[in-house]
């Protein structure tokens, strides 16, 4: 994805909401029977994401001038796979736009990175062998080779480019070519076995949209990987298609994804996702672009959050993924609301407030039909103010997007009138020593996060706390001071 800074980041992210609720509705999908799941050989296996420093392209303007850019980008992954395979990697995912960055904006300079990408459903090709079956496929050859020489399944992301004639094909772009947003993955033998095309694009001009959504799968002796890429995580099609219709273990996923307050920090959807779909996630991203990491849905098996060095993340996660066991019995939601609720604005969208009090034990705070529960104590309030919030409805700020949100969040605005809480917190004195989160959602699509504070800086609080069954439980609080907590729902269906 290529975010950008500060408001104007939000703000896109809703115009996407709202271009994307539109656009898929282009593609339709046939729903395939569901694959059985697949028989593990391996019960676990060794992951590994890398969390890139791209070599920036500047301003190429040949053919041979990218490739001297992607080679350097390739130079630094071949060292990676060396070093995953001299461990014993079974799988090594890079990122999204690795080979020459997000900051290209016109068709003709993304056309000089470009490699046609055969179908391996259509074509057996191992391009480390066959190096001169297709012309102009630099870059295949070099990822391949890297999965053969290191005995790894390497999952990248590249560009795929297509001619077509627009006598023939009235979709044909005016250039006379389709160019796709496309992951590949290689198997240990260096065989390509998956091509898949972004379907959800963000502000992506250089890219088009394929003519039919792709639900892109594949198997391994230590479970059935889907890709996907970024943005697709965000929308039920094809992430959520793929995972529930194919019996998904584990995920590979490329992404160019930045720090989206106060919910979609990269990190925190990155565990939020794994946690809420059951599924092992292995999130490949920039080290200036939010960090990276490896996931599985009872917790953070490695991350490395935003700034932080380019490095290799290796962690052994089970192939069949285990859940969360059931918390606490959660208590029924009270029917009425706490009193002080006020309105104010969170991610562009008007929620409803109830401040946490020192010395109480719960609140109840309801936004249309949703209603949000906390239960929880402080270890130490350090002057902070919480506030417990809840969002139900479209994200209409300037997008359509169904959410149905419980938060329990610092409330950085405190004490302004136009703005009492709902803006992002950096920073915490605050600790819970108990804290349960719920509502009476209405989408079974619900997402957990939780943030906590350390030096200022945005960190993850792996272990500290379960889900189930639309509840978030901490029932011995957290270490490090609190910055939010939150079900974040999607409500597809009002896309």
């Amino acid at each position: 994805m290529r975010f950008l800074a500060g408001i104007a980041l939000i703000l896109n992210l809703g115009q996407i909401f709202l271009g994307e609720s539109v656009n898929h509705k282009r593609f339709l999908f046939t729903k395939p029977s569901l694959k059985p799941p697949l028989a593990i050989q391996q019960p676990t296996y060794k992951a590994a994401v890398y969390n890139h420093k791209l070599v920036s392209p500047g301003n190429v303007k040949s053919r041979t001038e990218a490739l001297a850019v992607m080679n350097k980008n390739l130079d630094i992954y071949e060292k990676q796979a060396a070093k995953a395979g001299s461990q014993g990697v079974d799988i090594l995912v890079f990122p999204e736009d690795g080979l020459y960055g997000g900051a290209i904006s016109k068709r003709i300079n993304m056309y000089l990175f470009l490699e046609s990408v055969p179908d391996p459903k259509e074509v057996i090709w191992n391009p480390c062998v066959e190096k001169n079956r297709f012309a102009n496929t630099e870059v295949q050859h070099r990822l391949s080779c890297m999965a053969r020489k290191n005995s790894l399944y390497i999952v990248a992301n590249m560009g795929d480019v297509h001619h077509c004639s627009r006598a023939s094909d009235t979709s044909c772009p005016r250039d006379g070519r389709y160019q796709y947003n496309t992951d590949v993955v290689f198997n240990p033998h260096g065989t390509l076995i998956v091509r898949y095309h972004k379907l959800n694009l963000f502000f992506e001009t250089d890219f088009d949209y394929p003519p039919k959504a792709e639900l892109a799968t594949f198997d391994t002796p230590f479970g059935r990987f889907a890709v996907f890429t970024c943005f697709d995580s965000l929308f039920h099609d094809p992430s959520i298609e793929v995972i529930e219709d194919y019996n998904v273990d584990s995920v590979a996923f490329p992404t160019l994804w930045t720090e989206t307050p106060p919910f979609l920090y990269a990190v925190q959807w990155q565990s939020a996702f794994s946690v809420g779909m059951k599924v092992n996630l292995l999130a490949a991203n920039h080290n200036n672009a939010g960090g990276s990491g490896i996931y599985t849905p009872t917790g953070v098996a490695t991350y490395a959050g935003n700034y932080q060095p380019a490095q290799l993340l290796i962690a052994t996660i089970h192939s069949r993924p285990n859940v969360f066991p059931s918390p606490q019995p959660k208590p029924t939601i009270s029917a009425t609301q706490s009193t002080g609720v006020y309105a104010s604005l969170a991610f562009g969208d008007n929620y409803k407030f109830v401040n946490l009090r020192e010395g109480s034990s719960s609140a109840t705070v309801c936004n249309g039909r949703l209603c949000c529960q906390a239960n929880y104590s402080f270890t130490q309030h350090g002057g902070d103010m919480f506030a417990l919030g809840a969002f139900s409805g479209v994200h209409t700020t300037i997008a359509r997007a169904g959410l149905q949100v419980c938060v329990v969040m610092k409330c950085v605005g405190w004490g302004t009138p136009s703005l009492p809480c709902g803006q992002t917190p950096h920073s915490s004195a605050s600790t819970f020593s108990r804290l349960v989160l719920t509502g009476n959602f209405t989408t079974n699509y619900v997402f957990p996060e939780v943030l906590v504070s350390s030096g200022g800086t945005e960190e993850l609080a792996s272990g500290e706390w379960q889900y189930s069954d639309k509840a978030l439980s901490s029932a011995h609080g957290f270490s490090k001071p609190l910055l939010s907590a939150v079900l974040f729902g999607r409500l597809y269906s009002a896309d």
